[in-house]
């Protein structure tokens, strides 16, 4: 929320998300999403960490992103599915604007597992 006593601050993360589902059935269910997600540059910097490569430049912090994630919901329902869910979502970029040289994200896949008891 603040900086450090260095006056060192990672960058303000503004992130928003909205989605849909269908159920076809009640033990399956499907999902779309659109993810925003916006990230300031580093604030205040080290002259000890300051080196020749772009990821000691705080500039290269940073940028905007939107996503579009797909899902897939499975609830048991009885028997030993019973309080059982297995979700699995995968995410692809659209719009990627960032700050300076960095590593880029393809494809996120996110695979749970949940149970009720």
């Amino acid at each position: 929320m603040d900086d450090n006593d260095e006056g060192y601050a990672l960058g303000d993360v503004l992130e928003a998300t909205g989605w849909l589902a269908y159920e076809p059935a009640p033990w399956v269910s499907l999902s779309g999403r659109l993810k925003a997600r916006s990230v300031a540059q580093i604030e205040g910097n080290d002259i000890a960490v300051r080196a020749p490569v772009q990821t000691a430049d705080p500039a290269n912090h940073g940028g905007e992103t939107i996503e579009a994630l797909f899902g897939l919901n499975l609830a048991g329902s009885d028997g030993w599915t019973k309080g059982q869910r297995f979700a699995a979502e995968i995410g692809l970029p659209l719009h990627r604007d960032l700050n300076g040289p960095q590593l880029e994200t393809d494809v996120t896949f996110t695979l749970g597992w949940q149970r009720a008891f």
